[in-house]
């Protein structure tokens, strides 16, 4: 049985990111991992509650997620991260939705490298900054694939009103928001320092309204780094103070 799994995952082009998602997700740290994420976003959404996994990647995020209870849409444009997902969230809580999300419906490029999927992106302008710096030094963006583009604001329209709207899609993230036209209780989007000042173009596009609360974490999500949460000017002078130290975060933004 286990041979004949690995034949069909090899068959489809999926056997090695499947293997590093089971070892991250079950091994001994991965459970860690899983058990950190969950006590992490547990204090943020509650069972029935639905969450946008924009950017979902091979649907880690997903999984805690939908542990919590929450309805959950993931929403990704890698197919090879698709059937990861589809393997791994084969719960009726979760629908997947194949497609880039950005400003406008329509079609798109997304490069990706073939040795890391997480890393796919449709900004091109992020791919040539990663391209310089020391975290992606060995990353060659040497693939492509026209993917659609939904928005935002179609995903409600078909699923309804988020609570909690998760956006990490590797420096594009300004283009998703300039999508969406109603500010949820709560939303995130990733940062790297690289480019911070995409990060503060994202705390002022609409619908993030100034009157916001902002927090924010650095790489993986363990603890938020403010208490209390701050304003729109304290937080992008938060971002400011992290520019160019080569790491990563998520910005998160609770609605007044």
């Amino acid at each position: 049985m286990r041979r004949t799994l690995q034949s069909l995952l090899h068959r489809a082009g999926i056997y090695r990111p499947v293997r590093t998602l089971y070892q991250a997700v079950f091994g001994g740290e991965g459970r860690k991992r899983r058990d950190r994420l969950t006590r992490f976003y547990s204090q943020f959404v509650s069972p029935n509650d639905l969450v946008f996994d924009i950017g979902a990647n091979t649907g880690v995020y997903t999984e805690v997620f939908a542990s919590l209870g929450v309805r959950v849409v993931a929403v990704e444009p890698n197919p090879k991260c698709v059937r990861i997902i589809r393997l791994n969230c084969p719960v009726s809580n979760v629908s997947i939705v194949e497609a880039a999300v950005g400003s406008t419906y329509g079609s798109g490029r997304l490069r990706m490298p073939s040795s890391a999927s997480p890393l796919a992106s449709m900004s091109t302008q992020w791919i040539a900054i990663a391209a310089k710096s020391k975290r992606f030094q060995d990353m060659s963006w040497d693939e492509e694939l026209t993917v659609p583009i939904v928005t935002i604001d179609m995903l409600i329209q078909k699923y309804g009103t988020p609570k909690f709207i998760k956006i990490d899609i590797e420096g594009y993230e300004e283009n998703a928001l300039r999508g969406l036209s109603i500010q949820p209780e709560l939303l995130s989007f990733e940062f790297n320092t690289e480019d911070i000042d995409t990060a503060v173009r994202c705390v002022n596009t609409p619908p993030v309204s100034s009157d916001s609360r902002f927090n924010y974490v650095i790489e993986e999500p363990s603890e938020l780094k403010l208490q209390p949460w701050v304003s729109k000017a304290e937080i992008e002078q938060c971002l400011s103070m992290l520019r160019d130290s080569e790491t990563y975060g998520d910005v998160f933004v609770r609605r007044p």
